[in-house]
């Protein structure tokens, strides 16, 4: 079963691949300019995300998509104009999938976070860094912020529909691990 799993925003992470294999890591940057308003945004990912459906081989089984958080949740950390974004694609992205059959999946951010990095109380700039090396750690090469938040979504996923394929960083032992480079 091949999953996709985006992390949504103005650069999108995407980790795509078969559970059970190592995934291909990428990004996409949707907003070109800062003067760029959230509904050429929005027309560019539908573009993109349309054609990425119909365009790869194997099928596409399943999305996996970072839930967005609602903008009480990030009150004074956050603008409308973020908030309008992530929101917007987190519902482009279900909404064009399930429009072709896919299954969707919505990530909650501390569950993914949980699974992958092992804690839910990290903040943003650590959970990214330790994302990042959980990626290196696996062997899923040298990897943005993006990327990174993406592949922990897909894990995730797999864990949630193939616990027996589902690669684990362990992060009792990774962090050990990383501590003694």
């Amino acid at each position: 079963m091949r999953i996709l799993a985006l992390d949504p925003a103005t650069t999108t992470g995407i980790a795509d691949g078969i559970a059970g294999a190592t995934p291909t890591l990428s990004k996409i940057r949707f907003r070109h300019t800062v003067d760029e308003t959230a509904e050429i945004l929005f027309g560019r990912a539908a573009l993109w995300f349309a054609g990425y459906l119909e365009a790869n081989d194997p099928p596409i089984a399943m999305v996996a998509i970072e839930a967005a958080l609602v903008p009480s949740q990030v009150a004074g950390a956050t603008t409308f104009d973020t908030s309008l974004i992530a929101m917007g694609l987190q519902g482009l992205f279900h909404g064009l999938a399930r429009a072709r059959g896919l299954e969707t999946m919505r990530a909650p951010i501390p569950a993914w976070r949980q699974f992958f990095l092992g804690s839910t109380r990290m903040r943003r700039a650590e959970a990214k860094a330790a994302a990042i090396r959980n990626c290196a750690l696996l062997g899923w090469g040298d990897v943005g912020p993006d990327a990174a938040d993406a592949a922990g979504v897909w894990a995730w996923a797999v864990a949630m529909t193939y616990p027996h394929k589902a690669p684990r960083p362990e992060p009792l032992f990774t962090h050990a691990k990383a501590k003694a480079k």
